[in-house]
């Protein structure tokens, strides 16, 4: 027939034999017990000494002075939270800071216990410009604006944990793990993300874990 083409089986194949590449994002709440904290805790750069402050306001956690999140970003969430107390140099009087990059320290020792293979790097927070080709050469483990701790009193609802104790000894933050640049072509992509899950969501036993809320 005129206008028609020719027979499929005639026709030079153009499918790329070569897998396609992809990423993930991994967005949780994470989970803590204070112990965790206190072993990742840098009281140089605090200048010493320092201690935690429970009972902060998520605001005052999130507070834009201290981090580089936009307050329009900073979600209207109050409950128990915790900063770091810590003697100023200049002033010479104690301060109270959100966390900087502690909870994601603590993911980041999981990682390198469970999977002491992979390559990662801590941000504290990823801006647009952040993001860039050469960037997702390796994973990172970031804050995550859009995703709320759940507070102390409520942690044992959302992590099963056999002892976890007094309560009040945990906190929690919204944490975004994002992948390198992987092949569908390679399983070793799936493998990874399998690894670092279960790395993040931890054990019965562990005092730390992973969960997701309806956030």
């Amino acid at each position: 027939m005129a206008g028609s083409s020719p027979p499929l089986e005639n026709q030079d194949a153009r499918i790329s034999t070569e897998g396609l590449t992809y990423g993930v994002e991994l967005e949780f709440v994470f989970a803590f017990h204070e112990d965790e904290l206190m072993a990742v805790l840098d009281r140089d750069e605090y200048g010493g000494r320092c201690a935690l402050s429970k009972r902060m306001s998520y605001f005052d956690r999130e507070n834009p002075v201290f981090t580089r999140i936009p307050l329009t970003e900073t979600p209207n969430r109050v409950y128990n939270s915790w900063g770091i107390t810590y003697r100023d140099r200049a002033t010479k009087g104690r301060v109270t800071v959100p966390y900087q990059t502690e909870p994601m320290m603590i993911v980041g020792t999981k990682l390198s216990k469970k999977c002491p293979y992979l390559q990662y790097q801590i941000m504290d927070v990823m801006t647009e410009n952040d993001k860039i080709k050469d960037l997702y050469n390796q994973w990172i483990v970031t804050r995550d604006c859009s995703v709320c701790g759940v507070g102390s009193e409520n942690i044992p609802a959302w992590l099963a944990r056999d002892n976890m104790g007094d309560v009040q000894m945990w906190d929690s933050i919204g944490i975004e793990i994002v992948s390198r640049v992987l092949n569908s072509a390679s399983p070793e992509g799936k493998q990874e993300i399998a690894r670092v899950i279960d790395a993040v969501k931890g054990g019965s036993d562990d005092s730390y874990g992973a969960f997701i809320t309806n956030q």
